[in-house]
């Protein structure tokens, strides 16, 4: 087998522009349909409510089909995994365009949510662990940051696409765009592995990684004993929790309206932290491969603290540019820290199937936080005792991801022994 010093870094570039583009396709689905609500509901007559449950089905079907998801992505072809979902969905949004009743868009919203976690969220994060072991993180940052390109790209061509051609048509673009992208980056840029191209994981053979990195060294937590650990039910709870600081984004042009900020600031400091939130992922990457996961949470959850007591405390335009700026980091952990600290939690051995239980945590905490939000709005008129509550939430985070983390070490000790024996 060759060793790193033999080959290129080409082959880890492919791969890591492979998982960017198929983390970023992710936008075509999550981003570029929010401008569909008033052109299909104007033209077909829908009420918004019942419009927008698209939205929720497509996210809700992941929670069901996610661990399904993980337990293929260990056992089959990571590249006909890609193809095949990545189809699925350009069918459902090809579907949208020759819907014209509300069951119909219901039912290919299931179709484009069911496997779209296996070539994006899911499907992306285990590619980037087979291939890397150094600059995982970083890779994994970069990769995320493409949601907020592709969304940046889509957000100025949908628009206008829509306005042009009308929504059918655009429907059909999106459709076409994305099977184009993920069919072109399996094709050209994804192998399986690196063992299948006679390469080994980037890294993986340094002096101070060789010895303790192969999966069947490295000390890891088996998925029958994970789903039952105290650890897992730690990390789940926290994983909700922590969601609910991107539930909270969908209110802040709302809060910053509130505020008595100008439209155009409004859609200024938006536009801020969208770009924010590119960087804020890279350097999260980035942090991790040099402090760790648990540090970087913990550094990122702390910024993200800071950014909701400005909110209480301060309604002035230069604060908020800053908060925008801070509360990215809170937004960053999601995609990009949470995989990383499942993965030094529990190890490599069953990690897919046990990172795509955890992950549906931020599927419910979107489901769950997005309203809550609202709720407390409705309640009070204000959103401010949910800000005072953010701040308790996030310290809880805090402490069960140290508990959690340190927990895993007896456990992954207790493992091993249980394994010689």
């Amino acid at each position: 087998m060759s060793t790193q010093q033999e080959v290129s870094f080409k082959p880890y570039f492919k791969i890591a522009t492979a998982a960017s583009f198929l983390m970023g396709s992710a936008a075509i689905i999550f981003s570029a349909l929010s401008f569909f609500v008033e052109p299909v509901t104007s033209y077909f007559g829908f009420s918004r409510t019942a419009f927008t449950l698209t939205f929720t089905i497509t996210s809700l079907i992941q929670v069901l089909s996610m661990p399904i998801i993980g337990r293929a992505l260990e056992r089959f072809s990571l590249k006909r995994i890609f193809l095949v979902s990545g189809a699925t969905s350009s069918v459902g949004l090809i579907g949208y365009s020759f819907s014209s009743s509300i069951i119909s868009f219901y039912l290919f919203s299931l179709l484009i949510g069911i496997l779209v976690p296996a070539f994006t969220a899911l499907g992306s994060v285990v590619l980037i662990n087979r291939w890397f072991v150094k600059k995982k993180g970083t890779v994994l940052g970069i990769s995320g940051s493409f949601t907020g390109v592709f969304g940046a790209i889509f957000s100025l061509i949908i628009p206008n696409f829509i306005e042009q051609f009308g929504f059918q048509a655009a429907y059909l673009f999106l459709g076409i765009t994305l099977i184009t992208i993920v069919s072109l980056t399996v094709i050209f840029l994804v192998d399986n592995s690196p063992e299948s191209v006679g390469l080994i994981a980037y890294g993986a053979n340094d002096d101070d990684q060789q010895s303790k990195h192969s999966i069947g060294e490295t000390p890891s937590i088996r998925y029958r004993d994970a789903i039952k650990s105290p650890v897992f039910f730690m990390l789940y709870i926290g994983f909700i929790l922590i969601t609910f600081i991107g539930a909270f984004q969908q209110h802040l042009p709302a809060f910053f309206g509130e505020t008595g900020l100008p439209s155009d600031q409004v859609g200024t400091l938006f536009s801020l932290l969208m770009i924010a939130l590119i960087f804020a992922k890279i350097i999260a990457g980035a942090l991790n491969d040099r402090l760790g996961p648990l540090m970087t949470i913990m550094i990122h959850i702390s910024s993200a603290i800071v950014a909701f007591i400005l909110l209480i405390t301060s309604t002035s335009y230069l604060m908020m540019i800053l908060m925008v700026i801070l509360y990215s980091f809170g937004l960053s952990i999601m995609n990009v820290l949470l995989p990383l600290l499942s993965h030094e939690v529990f190890g490599p051995r069953d990690y897919s199937q046990i990172w795509s239980l955890l992950a549906t945590g931020i599927t419910v905490g979107v489901g769950v936080g997005t309203p809550l939000w609202g709720m407390i709005y409705d309640l009070t008129g204000a959103y401010t005792i949910g800000l005072y509550g953010m701040i308790f939430i996030l310290l809880t985070v805090m402490t069960l991801f140290n508990l959690a983390y340190f927990k895993s070490k007896k456990l992954k000790q207790s493992n091993q022994h249980t394994q010689h024996v």
